[in-house]
């Protein structure tokens, strides 16, 4: 407050908001979420390479994310598969996931059919995403690059992002 009681004026600030459907969003990642643990590494391998050669910049994306994790393979079914389900498909279809692709190792129980039934049974378009197999691609080196070749290809035809400025009144922290 200022000496006299009134308060303080606000500052003017202004916040990048980014288009995102029906909901904006004040960044863009690529995401690629690994299916179990095994293939947590890879996917952590994949985003820093991406990352390191800048791939996404051009079209607005700020970074790729991988989701890893090193507390086990996943789940055993029941309630806390549904749970986990709800919870990776909530990453995949975030505002902020412009781009994803599933990386399963292939060996797992939620490999990548699994998450493909699960998506159509929660009427998420599919097409949005790109789908690879540690073992099915033919080892690491050859996975990598299919992540690689996934997310330019995908990118190169993405329309650029709307981007205005607005108020805090648009920040949602939760």
């Amino acid at each position: 407050l200022i000496a006299d009681g009134r308060p303080h004026p606000s500052p003017d600030f202004t916040l990048r908001v980014y288009e995102s459907g029906a909901q904006d969003t004040i960044d863009r990642v690529g995401l690629i979420l690994p299916t179990s643990l095994c293939s947590g590494q890879i996917a952590r391998m994949a985003a820093r390479r991406l990352n390191e050669k800048g791939i996404g910049q051009a079209c607005g994306l700020s970074r790729f994310v991988s989701l890893t994790h090193t507390e086990g393979c996943g789940v055993s079914g029941g309630p806390s598969e549904d749970l986990y389900t709800r919870t990776m498909t909530g990453y995949l279809t975030h505002p902020m996931t412009t781009t994803a692709l599933l990386l399963e190792h292939g060996c797992e129980r939620t490999h990548n059919d699994f998450y493909r039934q699960q998506l159509k049974q929660r009427g998420v378009d599919m097409d949005r995403f790109g789908w690879a197999s540690v073992q099915l691609d033919g080892g690491i080196d050859k996975v990598l690059d299919r992540i690689e070749s996934f997310f330019v290809d995908t990118l190169a035809v993405l329309d650029p992002p709307t981007m205005y400025h607005r108020g805090l009144e648009r920040l949602r922290l939760a």
